[in-house]
């Protein structure tokens, strides 16, 4: 994790796509989630990494919105880079980064993200989503 004013947010920062780089720019924290792909004897495959991952991911995310703190997470970076950047142990797999901070107001938004942010929200109903068959 790197917080403003230190040169890790400036090297995470760097490894993000253009498209995430623009609405980053502000950003007051960058965190690396970072997966574990097998367990402490470091051979043994961690089946349900990625799933274990998402669980911490959604558990942070939540704290962190119940606290008035605003997350996204973003698939969007260079992971080579990251590897290159942080002192991964080989089965550690960086999987998303996370920005933390508080929102500011979408109006000051490049047009692109400010559209998007007003923009309407809708969800899909469960039924496209969600398959059951008794």
């Amino acid at each position: 994790m790197a917080k403003k004013g230190t040169p890790l947010i400036d090297q995470l920062f760097n490894t993000l796509f253009p498209g995430n780089q623009s609405w980053n720019k502000k950003t007051s924290t960058l965190l690396v989630s970072i997966a574990k792909t097998t367990f402490a004897d470091g051979t043994t495959a961690n089946g349900s990494a990625m799933h274990d991952m998402g669980a911490a991911n959604m558990l942070l995310t939540m704290q962190a919105n119940s606290m008035g703190i605003s997350t996204n997470l973003m698939g969007g970076f260079d992971r080579k880079k990251i590897t290159d950047l942080l002192p991964l142990e080989a089965n550690a797999v960086p999987v998303v980064m996370i920005t933390l901070g508080f929102a500011d107001d979408a109006g000051k938004l490049d047009e692109f993200f400010k559209t998007s942010e007003l923009a309407p929200r809708s969800r899909k109903a469960f039924s496209e989503i969600i398959f059951y068959q008794p």
